[in-house]
C-alpha cells in the first residue's frame, strides 16, 4: 500500500475521490471509501471498516505486542496489498505546555466506485484572465 506523509495544524483531511471531509465534527469517519484510522495516541485501538483489512490486523497483532513493543504501522501498511487503497499519515502540530504533534492514519480506497449524489456538486468558478 503507497503511503502519504504530510503535516497539517488541524485534523480536516478531505476525500481526493468526494471532495467531502473524511470525518465528520464528531471526528468518526464520513466518506464510503473509508477503511482505517489509527491515531499514535491509541495506536493499538483502530478503527477499522474492512473486514480484510481487520483480519491482517488482527494477526499482526496477535503476532506483535502492540501495547508492549509499539507498532510498526509503516511496515504493516506497506505489507497490504489492496490495489488502489492509500494511507495517508497526517502529523498535526501545535502547542500545549509545549510543543505537541500526533500523527493520525487514514487509509482510504481511491477507487472506489461512488454514484454522482456522493461527490461535491457545488461548482467553483475558475478566474478568468
Amino acid at each position: 500500500m503507497q503511503i502519504v506523509e504530510y503535516s497539517r495544524w488541524d485534523h480536516r483531511i478531505f476525500c481526493p475521490v468526494t471532495g467531502k471531509p473524511v470525518f465528520n465534527e464528531a471526528m468518526e469517519p464520513d466518506v464510503p471509501t473509508f477503511r482505517a484510522l489509527w491515531v499514535e495516541e491509541v495506536i493499538d485501538e483502530p478503527t477499522i471498516a474492512s473486514p480484510e483489512l481487520a483480519e491482517a490486523w488482527a494477526t499482526y497483532a496477535a503476532r506483535e505486542d502492540v501495547v508492549e513493543d509499539g507498532v510498526d504501522l509503516r511496515t504493516f501498511l506497506s505489507g497490504i496489498d489492496q490495489e488502489g487503497w492509500v494511507a495517508f499519515a497526517f502529523t498535526s502540530c501545535g502547542i500545549a505546555c509545549g510543543p505537541v504533534s500526533m500523527t493520525c492514519w487514514v487509509v482510504l480506497d481511491l477507487q472506489m466506485e461512488i454514484d454522482d449524489d456522493e461527490t461535491e456538486t457545488e461548482a467553483i468558478d475558475s478566474p478568468t484572465t
